[in-house]
């Protein structure tokens, strides 16, 4: 840009700007912008772009970029026309080099700066490549992760209808346990049952009945069924019929009905004795 506007940049390494009212001039062929060329002089007579020593009288030189008319007619007046093609080719000398030397400097920025694109195209493509891998590995998982989410939904859905169907199993179960617990329910079991009287135990208040036959021989006694009675109660009986207490309970006990056998006379006179037997007090 400045060798397209034929300006002149500042050849301190910080500045590179244009050039445009005043600069410092060297021997040794740099310019340096108004501000850099006064606090750099004022500290060395070094060029702050080669270090050369600048120790002569016209060695460092202020020049105004936009002289008036009054100093170009007389700054080369009264010359001869050899020394000032001499002072003009060396102006343009000293342009030329100054060109070259940002044309130059242009291009090692471009160098430069196509070495830092490619490192980071280089870098960029593995980048890129890595995060396709990436991808690719990512989509494969996604896609066995389909996979497993279809078969799971799949197991899901038969163990749900499973789980419908043994629920309706249970319940069907469930209705016919109660249906047979409530036809096994007796209702008159449900009802309060009046207690009944109770029988005295004490041996002076009752006597035994030995009830029996004659096909049980000379162990009627012993085997005979018991009635106990309690004391002072009226006993109804006849043959072949229960015995019976008026106004009370009785507990019978009777034994399995004898086998018919041949009977002699003697038992059969005894058959349907009752022997009435006294409890003994104490």
């Amino acid at each position: 840009m400045a060798m397209i506007d034929n300006d002149l940049v500042c050849n301190f390494k910080k500045c590179r700007k244009r050039l445009v009212n005043n600069a410092w001039v060297t021997s040794c062929s740099h310019t340096f912008c108004d501000e850099d060329g006064t606090r750099e002089f004022s500290k060395a007579l070094v060029c702050p772009a080669c270090e050369t020593n600048l120790s002569g009288k016209h060695d460092i030189v202020r020049h105004d970029l936009q002289p008036a008319d009054q100093y170009k007619s007389m700054i080369l007046a009264g010359l001869k026309p050899e020394i000032i093609m001499e002072i003009a080719s060396r102006a343009i000398a000293f342009w030329t080099y100054q060109s070259h030397q940002e044309k130059l400097f242009h291009e090692y920025s471009s160098n430069k700066n196509k070495e830092s694109r490619n490192k980071l195209e280089h870098y960029y493509e593995q980048l890129v490549n890595k995060l396709q891998a990436e991808i690719k590995s990512v989509k494969v998982d996604l896609t066995s992760k389909m996979k497993e989410l279809s078969e799971t939904k799949q197991r899901f859905n038969e163990i749900s209808e499973q789980h419908q169907e043994k629920s309706r199993q249970h319940q069907k179960l469930q209705i016919m346990y109660d249906t047979l617990r409530r036809r096994s329910i007796n209702p008159a079991a449900l009802e309060e049952v009046p207690p009944k009287p109770a029988i005295p135990t004490s041996k002076s208040s009752q006597f035994q009945i030995p009830f029996g036959s004659a096909s049980f021989g000379s162990n009627r006694h012993s085997q005979s069924s018991i009635i106990e009675m309690p004391k002072n109660q009226k006993v109804v009986s006849c043959h072949n019929s229960p015995i019976h207490v008026e106004g009370e309970s009785f507990v019978l006990r009777p034994y399995p009905t004898p086998v018919a056998h041949q009977e002699t006379e003697e038992n059969f006179s005894t058959r349907f004795t009752l022997h009435m037997n006294t409890p003994n007090s104490k």
